[in-house]
């Protein structure tokens, strides 16, 4: 059933991205066109010409070209986070809640599967984003990601040969850091549900109350984060644990600066797992509990 729900939510959000997805990459390409690419000879000889009004037309068409490719890419974004509150607070919260409560599933799979999908929608939606970039910029910026892809892979031979002992660190940063952002982007989802689940608490003054909720929770979140934070760094019990388990795993003695670079990164996210943890269990317990559908 868990993956019938997330089946019913993708086609759901799908069918509200696909058509940003391909405005955007359209208007990429026509970008493309106009300033960088076949039409790039033409309109530099228009505006080589003594035509003003030409030069004009072409000036005009090519910026507003441009402005409308910001604006949809800004409205990719947009509509991307429009669209998981709206799946959620129309789904659970409100007629369609009375639907999906009856399904033989849990609360909280329901919850889940908005969430997974919700992230999972993210990843293409950042894909089309960067290669309308790409596209729209040409070799540019192809050229720049290959520099930075080559000297990574050059530190990394030059870090095997000269200092092997970093390397290993560098990869548990990589990976660190990439579980720190998928727990902190369901965490900002479930941030958002939480939100919504408190809002409807106030009756008719939903909308606001869940905007409300959103700071305060924000802000909550982020005082816990940095308390914790602050804690650890300040205190030799932590480092203690984490400098054996480093040794233990056969990483070699690692220096202070090592150390405290994966303290930082595992407090954050330790933080943020905890944070996900409470928001997900608060979210659950009051639509089962207070739930209050329009």
């Amino acid at each position: 059933m868990f993956f019938k729900l997330i089946k019913y939510e993708w086609n759901a959000m799908m069918r509200r991205m696909l058509p940003v997805y391909i405005t955007v990459l359209i208007l990429a390409a026509f970008n493309y066109f106009l300033w960088g690419g076949p039409l790039k000879d033409f309109t530099e000889r228009l505006n080589a010409s003594e035509n003003s009004f030409l030069m004009s037309v072409g000036d005009f068409f090519r910026v507003l070209a441009a402005g409308l490719y910001i604006c949809v890419l800004i409205a990719l974004f947009v509509i991307l986070f429009i669209t998981i509150i709206q799946r959620f607070y129309r789904g659970l919260l409100k007629e369609e809640g009375y639907l999906m409560f009856t399904l033989p599933v849990r609360t909280g799979t329901l919850v889940t599967s908005k969430a997974v999908v919700s992230f999972l929608v993210m990843l293409p939606t950042v894909f089309v984003g960067l290669m309308s970039i790409l596209f729209l910029s040409g070799n540019g910026v192809s050229e720049l990601f290959t520099s930075i892809i080559n000297g990574c892979r050059e530190l990394y031979r030059t870090g095997m040969q000269e200092v092997p002992r970093y390397v290993p660190h560098m990869i548990l940063y990589v990976l660190e850091f990439q579980v720190l952002v998928v727990v902190s982007t369901f965490a900002d989802i479930y941030h958002l549900y939480l939100s919504m689940a408190l809002g409807q608490l106030s009756g008719s003054h939903r909308i606001l109350m869940s905007v409300v909720w959103y700071i305060a929770i924000g802000i909550g979140g982020s005082m816990t984060s940095w308390y914790l934070l602050s804690a650890a760094l300040s205190s030799a019990a932590f480092f203690s644990p984490l400098e054996r388990l480093i040794e233990g795993i056969h990483l070699s003695a690692p220096d202070a600066v090592i150390i405290a670079i994966h303290a930082c990164l595992l407090v954050v996210l330790a933080a943020e797992l905890i944070w996900l943890i409470a928001e997900a269990i608060m979210t659950n317990y009051l639509l089962d509990k207070r739930l209050n559908l329009e």
